[in-house]
């Protein structure tokens, strides 16, 4: 996705960027409010920097083939000005003269507003008729969470924490306008049979339903960081998926590090690198991954001076797509997300609850998908090579260090120091994690589907089996319980005392979906022993699948040495197994 902040629109200048002078009447507030007084609000495009928007969009969705889609960042708090697309219309349903110009207030309790902004709108502007979702950047008033409190009520933003509290003024608050406005965006697509997504600030209990929910503008610190983890972790008990501003979105003025850029011509600022760093791996399991901060920050990696640390963080988030996905479609069926606390599926463990606490300094842990358990560093670096120690519980059963290889039958503790390429993360020994390559721009379905086998040498033989999930990626067709809108491919890894094979089966590609029917299959045995004796693959029914590719290699991220048979390109409904012999 490419996410655009509020430049896209006329408004508050960035750095190195003139001000377009504002027509008259344009932006204008419905409210005495910060955000919409320095011109936040409206809906149009910046002609000066957008001179075509339709050929933008349309060069967006259609770049290198990677089908972007894009999500634009409005502030709905401020109302429709009179220089909005459809103005009149919008003025006339609100009992407003439109010869007044007086901007038409928010009010998304009020179905004739709900309906001027959108059909009326923004579905009728030919310059958002390829606009994918909304970031509806603003939020309700009430409290935080204990201690979090945020401190403002209905009518007074000056209390507000940075837009947190804003809201349609029009509405009342206790009635969470901010899940309407969220119902509002994200049902206008259901009706068109596409999935919704409306990036906005936490609306209170439901907004599960409407996905995904924000924390907004929060200060950046290791204290944010470890909050954020427990929040997400926890609030799988209520099914919602939080995303957060990963780096955190403001820094206080004795954290930020400045830098003048000459291409802006301005002095902009830039997160600690290590902080950046453990903040950047953390969202690597978390349900959205994506960057926000202030202006004028620069979140780039590429700016950083640890950017190939932080590149690592961008590739692996990356690879994980297909295993991300197939494990949100397992949460659509059960109703438990990816990301969620260890006393889920090892309840019988004081450590499962221990380490679900914000009270647990910093050591949250927690599961994420059934293959992985993740505790990312949330605490600063005292050693001069930026180790961090950090004792880990691993749950019963076999689980391999995913940096280091070791591996560990639970329950028990394990402690070493993680550098800071390292995160603390197991994978189940046995395992098999669906992935992608970067070459791939197809998301989705890739071309070439990588199926990496946590091999282990275990005390009993072990089997274990994973499902890849695969459809448009955009219609609600997977609703319908048929095998029709979606493709499954079946994997399971056997590891026995002298012989390891995975076995693969993809279920018919379905007609009428756009799902490439042929692809490459990567076979993985991560950890696979020097010494092993490749006997080939074979196509199911037992004839030998000729013109795999095999060789001895390193794992991208961690180095660690795996053997890998890549196939020629085959039906994506194959059936095949791969395997080799060891001592």
């Amino acid at each position: 996705m490419l996410v655009l902040d509020y430049n896209w629109h006329p408004g508050p200048p960035s750095p190195g960027v003139p001000l377009v002078p504002p027509i008259e009447g344009c932006n204008q507030p419905t409210i005495a409010e910060g955000q919409c007084v320095a011109g936040f609000g409206g809906y149009q495009w910046d002609l000066a920097l957008f001179p075509d928007p339709v050929a933008f969009q349309r060069w967006v969705h259609n770049r290198s083939g990677a089908d972007l889609q894009l999500v634009l960042n409005i502030h709905d708090q401020c109302g429709i000005d009179s220089c909005q697309f459809n103005y009149a219309a919008a003025a006339h349903a609100a009992g407003i003269d439109p010869s007044s110009r007086a901007p038409v207030p928010c009010g998304f309790l009020q179905k004739s507003y709900a309906e001027s902004l959108t059909a009326g709108m923004l579905e009728a502007d030919p310059h958002h008729a390829l606009t994918d979702f909304w970031w509806e950047d603003y939020g309700l008033g009430g409290p935080g969470i204990g201690k979090y409190q945020v401190l403002c009520t209905a009518n007074d933003s000056s209390k507000s924490s940075f837009g947190h509290c804003l809201h349609c003024y029009q509405d009342d608050v206790d009635a969470k306008p901010q899940l309407w406005s969220a119902y509002v965006h994200g049902s206008r697509r259901e009706m068109k049979n596409l999935r919704s997504l409306t990036l906005g600030i936490y609306g209170g209990l439901g907004h599960h339903r409407y996905p995904g929910v924000g924390s907004g503008d929060v200060y950046a610190s290791w204290g944010t960081l470890q909050f954020e983890i427990f929040l997400s972790v926890t609030a799988a008990n209520v099914v919602t998926e939080w995303n957060h501003d990963l780096g955190g979105f403001m820094e206080t003025a004795d954290s930020r590090i400045g830098r003048f850029d000459p291409l802006l011509n301005a002095t902009t600022w830039l997160h600690p690198p290590e902080r950046y760093l453990r903040w950047l791996q953390a969202g690597v399991f978390q349900p959205i991954f994506r960057t926000h901060m202030s202006n004028p920050g620069d979140p780039s990696p590429w700016e950083y001076p640890n950017f190939g640390l932080l590149r690592q963080a961008y590739l692996l988030r990356n690879s994980l797509v297909p295993y991300i996905y197939s494990a949100s479609y397992d949460a659509y069926l059960t109703g438990v997300l990816p990301m969620h606390p260890l006393y889920y599926d090892f309840g019988a463990h004081d450590p499962a609850y221990e380490l679900s606490s914000l009270d647990s300094g910093g050591s949250l842990e927690y599961c994420f998908g059934d293959a992985f358990v993740v505790s990312p560093i949330s605490v600063a670096s005292n050693a001069s090579d930026g180790a961090v120690r950090r004792r880990m519980w691993v749950p019963p059963g076999g689980w391999v260090d995913y940096f280091a290889g070791s591996l560990h039958t639970g329950p028990c503790w394990i402690e070493r120091s993680y550098l800071p390429n390292e995160i603390p993360l197991l994978v189940k020994a046995g395992s098999v994690v669906p992935m992608k390559s970067l070459a791939d721009s197809k998301n989705l379905a890739p071309k070439r589907l990588i199926l990496s086998g946590q091999w282990a040498m275990l005390s009993e033989p072990s089997e274990s089996s994973t499902r890849v999930y695969e459809d448009d990626g955009e219609s609600l067709d997977y609703q319908g319980g048929g095998k029709s809108a979606f493709r499954l491919t079946h994997a399971t890894m056997s590891i026995g005392h002298h012989e390891t094979e995975m076995a693969v089966l993809g279920d018919p590609t379905p007609e009428g979906i756009e799902l490439e029917a042929t692809r490459r299959f990567e076979v993985r045995f991560v950890g696979a022993p020097v010494g092993a004796r490749v006997h080939g693959c074979r196509w199911q029914g037992g004839g030998p699948m000729a013109g795999v590719e095999w060789r001895r290699s390193s794992q991208e991220i961690t180095g660690l040495d795996m053997l890998v048979g890549l196939t020629p390109v085959v039906n994506a409904s194959s059936g095949f197994a791969c395997g080799f012999q060891h001592s």
